[in-house]
């Protein structure tokens, strides 16, 4: 049984590449999602905007909203706008990873294989979770009015931590099998 992944539509050999260019990317957005959120950490958003995506109440979230004084709504708006660019990064990237270490892993272990496999698909979820998380976001920093959209956003926010979490904790378990398993080879074991 062959396994597909969301990144089959690629040579081998470019997909390779496709990740190379992504993690390069994924370092660049990584620095700017960071510069934009420094300014939204608070008494009451220690995390910045991940606070928000878990404030899961109207009044919490207002609270959070309300201490971004100053320039501070300005930040929220343009790291949840430049989210959408990076969730496509982290997703596909990170999916990108998982695919490329479960083909990797597949003679070792069909188990490792399939997870790889299975996360690489959970990925694409995720950013699809982060994308819908982020029109709630704009609701809430619109000023809505409607608690339904923090509880939302929190349970999209919660099983997209726990799939990128996963997928991470996946590839470095798999990069220290294939790393142990090649220092076993070569005797430096």
């Amino acid at each position: 049984m062959r396994l597909r992944h969301p990144f089959e539509w690629l040579s081998d050999i470019d997909q390779k590449r496709v990740f190379g260019l992504l993690v390069f990317f994924l370092l660049v957005a990584f620095g700017v999602i960071s510069w934009l959120n420094a300014p939204l950490e608070t008494n009451e958003a220690p995390l910045g905007i991940i606070s928000l995506e878990l404030a899961g109440t109207l009044a919490r979230a207002q609270e959070i909203v309300l201490s971004w004084r100053g320039d501070g709504h300005i930040y929220a708006a343009l790291s949840i706008g430049f989210d959408y660019l990076f969730l496509v990064l982290y997703s596909c990237t990170i999916a990108l990873g998982c695919a490329l270490l479960a083909k990797k892993l597949r003679l070792r272990s069909t188990a490792m294989a399939v997870a790889g496999v299975a996360l690489a698909w959970l990925m694409l979820a995720a950013g699809l979770m982060d994308s819908i998380e982020n029109y709630g976001l704009i609701q809430i920093l619109l000023g809505t009015s409607n608690n339904s959209w923090p509880t939302l956003v929190r349970w999209l926010a919660i099983p997209k931590f726990i799939i990128v979490i996963l997928a991470v904790g996946y590839l470095l378990l798999g990069l220290t099998i294939i790393t142990f398993s090649k220092s076993r080879k070569s005797g430096q074991y």
